[in-house]
């Protein structure tokens, strides 16, 4: 266990110095201007922009940037219609582009904070893989993960994906410790398996599916190993999560239904509005069958294909009786007391 921990800090420390190189030289994508103009109204009690995505990312973002960029605000509202989809970008190129400042330092700034949320992965995994798989898994995990060019490039951004994914992950992390806990051990996973459903939740709209996708690898884990009284630990805490998160994701005083007209606002911008959206060197509009596929293709890493492609043959072949000592699972356990 130590030897994990080592070669987990060792990663950090690669993780960290590589994102911070990256987050002072890049500049700003088309998901950061909005992000970071939309966090800094939020700060100022205007939560008008950018509701397609819950405000937790955009928030952390706008509290570390000075206050001088706290000068621009936008125009009271005219009419109880939403503002044009154009304000957000607008008013983020405004903000990042403040009269003595440096927009590319303004960007490291709100970068940091996403960045430092982000290395709660490394953790998570650790803490994960050297439960369910020893320490050597653990220690090529979090190796892989410190390496990999997607993760460095989506981690060191104001974006939602890299923060759902540590955070989805610390779901999957408590779940699996929830179910070997006994005692008080029990309320303290839980509880933190709540707080990782209610954070995920105020950062990515997707994260909804993470209620039914971790109880449900949960059951399967506590059937397999006998360990079912275990299951309503998880599935108490998946509600709980989900109920502090929907209700508190935009603010105080808890408003649910803010966090569901911010999703259904999603799918109507891309059926009734026909935002167009570009991937794989094309346009879209409405509604791609094979989104899905051909991004996971994409975004997936090649090593991570392999690996996957990989396990799935192996299950074929054992299914079939291909493999050597295939069958009974009790066969490998002769004479180990």
């Amino acid at each position: 266990m130590r030897s994990t921990w080592i070669v987990t800090c060792i990663a950090l420390l690669v993780y960290l110095s590589t994102g911070l190189w990256i987050a002072a030289r890049s500049s700003a994508t088309s998901d950061e201007v909005p992000h970071i103009g939309a966090g800094v109204s939020y700060l100022q009690g205007d939560a008008r922009l950018n509701r397609e995505h819950p405000p937790l990312v955009k928030l952390l973002a706008a509290a570390a940037l000075p206050r001088s960029v706290f000068r621009f605000q936008l125009a009271p509202a005219s009419s109880a219609a939403p503002p044009p989809a154009e304000l957000q970008w607008s008013f983020g190129s405004a903000v990042l582009h403040a009269p003595g400042q440096e927009p590319l330092t303004l960007l490291w700034r709100a970068r940091l904070p996403l960045l430092l949320l982000n290395a709660s992965l490394f953790g998570w995994l650790a803490l994960w893989a050297s439960a369910a798989f020893g320490a050597a898994a653990a220690c090529w995990a979090v190796a892989l993960l410190a390496t990999c060019p997607l993760w460095l490039a989506h981690a060191s951004l104001v974006t939602t994906d890299a923060p759902a994914a540590a955070l989805y992950f610390g779901c999957a992390a408590c779940a699996r410790q929830l179910l070997a806990a006994e005692g008080r051990a029990r309320y303290a996973w839980a509880g933190a398996l709540s707080g990782m459903f209610a954070l995920g939740l105020a950062t990515k709209y997707s994260l909804i599916a993470a209620l039914g996708l971790v109880p449900l690898g949960f059951a399967v884990d506590a059937w397999r190993s006998g360990r079912r009284a275990q299951l309503p630990w998880c599935l108490g805490a998946a509600a709980v999560g989900g109920v502090l998160g929907g209700a508190f994701a935009w603010g105080l005083p808890p408003d649910p239904s803010a966090y569901w007209s911010g999703v259904r606002l999603v799918g109507h911008n891309h059926r009734a509005q026909g935002y167009a959206f570009y991937a794989f060197g094309e346009l879209f509009h409405g509604r791609e069958p094979l989104y899905f596929a051909r991004a996971l293709l994409v975004k997936i890493s090649t090593g991570a294909l392999v690996a996957l492609a990989c396990a799935a043959g192996n299950l074929l072949l054992r299914r079939l009786g291909r493999v050597p000592g295939a069958g009974d699972p009790r066969r490998g356990l002769k004479g180990v007391k």
